[in-house]
């Protein structure tokens, strides 16, 4: 055969060796996959308004199911004889031997756990952006694979064959590069799904498109690709063939099926703080002092003092309160008053949240007030705008002498309004607030402007 006129391919497979520790083209690959699929995932989590501060335990999840499920998946289907007679020989995965499939079903359980134990993450929402990560992570450990001259092809006169040099000197195809370019086309589909038409897809339609293009992809290029285990052909098929079939199966189930219906929202409480108006201590001090230093004291001295959490559950009068404040900023008292003054004029109507409320009303939706705010600023709020006549019930801290992180006034507005948890969906700008609100059982976004809020609320009914 000749190989005269093909592409030779004799990349050492690793980069350098220093005191014995060596650092190879595959080691670099697959953190690049993970390093970048951390960031990307880190993004969309911030983008969406999810906290952060589970992101670490995903990575831990998946690469656990993966490897777990892959080692299963290779012992189950291509040897269980010999691994049923030594099932000791199965925690030796050293030795090699993973599966693929095995590692998607593992991959998929581990997402099903963190799912199920993290309160603001619903399943079919995190397999659906996940499957960016994946694809990009695909992308990199087949080019791993290319540089090791590993999961190579049949031999072939093509005119793209490639002599891998370190196996032996027959052209054959990059096997390797099919994956790689298909996985990396994917990727940039997947995301251009995501960024201009999520909120059209029905859950589950990414994930579903991920198994179809991967395993399907798989299939035909297993005709070209030698084989990776000892197999007997079934129908002139190899076991990663009829592997990928049930997997391509339920990518299409995911694509394709219609939603069960289940229980819907049909209440929305908004927050009004940082959700419905404007709260922003830091430009407060600042527009009512140029005084660097007492800017910061104000932040610290008056709306995070623990007297600005009693003045929010009415447990001080607004009169006390100032005096109060006086006192603590070295003030003059009309000046704290102009302070005051100055604070309630500060809460503007965010008008994008504003309209967010009227389409949730326009959906025949109830729409219900959850807040931590004073009696008196809520007079000046109510007496200023209409739009709390559209809430079909509201519960402020100020009347109940309690409030928010603390769960007493959720279940305050769930008793006295009859709502179910799981009916409920629940906006707040805090973390704090949006996990004592999901630990009881309630749906929550935790706000991050009101960019995108409607389309964020519609995919929770």
């Amino acid at each position: 055969m000749d190989t005269v006129n093909h592409f030779h391919w004799n990349a050492s497979p690793e980069i350098f060796s220093f005191s014995g520790l060596s650092v190879g083209w595959y080691g670099v690959f697959f953190a690049s996959g993970f390093f970048l699929g951390f960031h990307i995932m880190r993004w969309i989590y911030s983008r969406e308004g999810k906290s952060l501060a589970t992101l670490d335990n995903i990575f831990i999840y998946m690469v656990l199911g993966a490897v777990l499920g892959a080692r299963l998946g290779h012992c189950l289907f291509y040897d269980p004889a010999y691994y049923l007679a030594n099932p000791l020989d199965i925690l030796k995965i050293w030795e090699g031997g993973l599966a693929s499939h095995g590692g998607v079903a593992g991959m998929l359980i581990a997402m099903y756990v963190y799912a199920k134990q993290t309160s603001d993450i619903n399943f079919l929402w995190l397999l659906d952006r996940m499957t960016i990560v994946i694809a990009l992570g695909s992308f990199f450990i087949r080019s791993g694979n290319f540089f090791n001259s590993e999961i190579i092809g049949i031999p072939t006169t093509v005119p793209w064959a490639v002599v891998f040099s370190r196996i032996d000197p027959l052209p054959r195809h990059p096997a390797q590069l099919y994956e790689a370019v298909v996985y990396l086309l994917l990727f940039i589909l997947l995301s251009f799904l995501y960024l201009k038409h999520k909120e059209k897809l029905k859950p589950g339609y990414m994930m579903g498109l991920l198994m179809v293009v991967i395993f399907g992809s798989r299939f035909f290029i297993e005709f070209v690709k030698m084989p990776q285990e000892a197999f007997e052909p079934i129908f002139g098929l190899n076991m990663g063939q009829w592997l990928s079939v049930p997997v391509i199966l339920l990518g299409l189930y995911f694509m394709f099926s219609k939603s069960k219906p289940g229980i819907k929202v049909k209440h929305v409480i908004f927050d009004l703080g940082a959700v419905m108006f404007d709260w922003n201590p830091e430009k407060i001090a600042v527009n009512f002092t140029s005084n660097v230093a007492l800017q910061k004291r104000i932040q610290a001295e008056l709306y995070y003092h623990p007297d600005w959490i009693d003045f929010d559950r009415a447990l001080i009068t607004e009169k006390e309160a100032i005096k109060r404040a006086s006192e603590r900023l070295d003030l003059p008292l009309e000046d704290a008053e102009e302070l005051f003054k100055q604070t309630k004029s500060s809460l503007v109507l965010i008008k994008e949240t504003f309209n967010t409320l009227k389409k949730v009303k326009e959906n025949n939706l109830n729409a219900y007030c959850l807040s931590n705010i004073s009696p008196e600023l809520f007079t000046y709020l109510k007496d200023r705008h209409d739009l709390f006549e559209l809430f079909d019930g509201i519960v402020i801290s100020g009347d109940e002498n309690t409030g928010k992180p603390g769960k007493r006034i959720f279940e305050i507005l769930l008793e006295r309004y009859q709502l179910a948890p799981e009916e409920c969906l629940f906006i707040d700008d805090s973390p704090a607030n949006t996990e004592t609100a999901s630990a009881l059982g309630i749906t929550s976004i935790t706000f991050k402007g009101s960019t995108n809020c409607y389309q964020k609320i519609y995919t929770h009914f």
